[in-house]
């Protein structure tokens, strides 16, 4: 299982994720920053759900851009519905894909902003300026709450969500912890 926590503070994004990941009923642990990757040059990106996607997403978008041409007038959660668009491509014509279901959500952090692309390829943010999406994501939302107006470092902030996710679910969100930053 999971637990991906994202901050954005209108110029940088940060996201973190546990280490856990289960297959059937046993637990297993992926490699560093195996849940947490780079999609070209201007996103950062988390997920949660099957690990066979997120190594897809991975090896598919690492190169992922779009052309200035093609964002010019669009806000920039509509540039995310872009990347939401190509997600949606990755998941419909990779025949590792061959029920052709998603259970896979993504965090993703594009210039200072957190955005969620959900299993029907919805981009939403919150006004907050955090989100977490996993099994164990309402701790880490709880306590990205709690520690909002703290002074505490947006890494300091991840990292403590994280702690509070594996200390009420260990058996779903496991240490170390790895964070992202764009």
């Amino acid at each position: 299982m999971t637990c991906i926590v994202g901050i954005g503070d209108g110029v940088k994004t940060w996201l973190g994720a546990d280490s856990s990941y289960s297959q059937g009923a046993s637990l297993s642990f992926s490699s560093p920053m195996g849940k947490l990757f780079r999609v070209g040059t201007e996103f950062i990106a988390g997920y949660a759900g099957y690990v066979k996607h997120g190594t897809l997403l991975k090896k598919e978008l690492k190169d992922f851009t779009i052309a200035p041409d093609a964002i010019k007038g669009l806000e920039e959660y509509e540039v995310v519905g872009l990347l939401a668009d190509k997600v949606n491509k990755v998941f419909s014509l990779n025949p590792l894909n061959s029920k052709k279901e998603n259970r896979t959500s993504l965090l993703v952090g594009y210039k200072g902003t957190v955005y969620r692309i959900g299993v029907s390829f919805e981009v939403t943010t919150q006004e907050n300026s955090f989100d977490s999406i996993g099994y164990t994501s309402s701790y880490a939302l709880g306590c990205l709450h709690g520690t909002k107006d703290t002074g505490l470092s947006p890494r300091d902030r991840i990292k403590q969500s994280l702690m509070a996710a594996e200390y009420y679910n260990p058996s779903y969100t496991r240490k170390p912890f790895y964070i992202l930053s764009l």
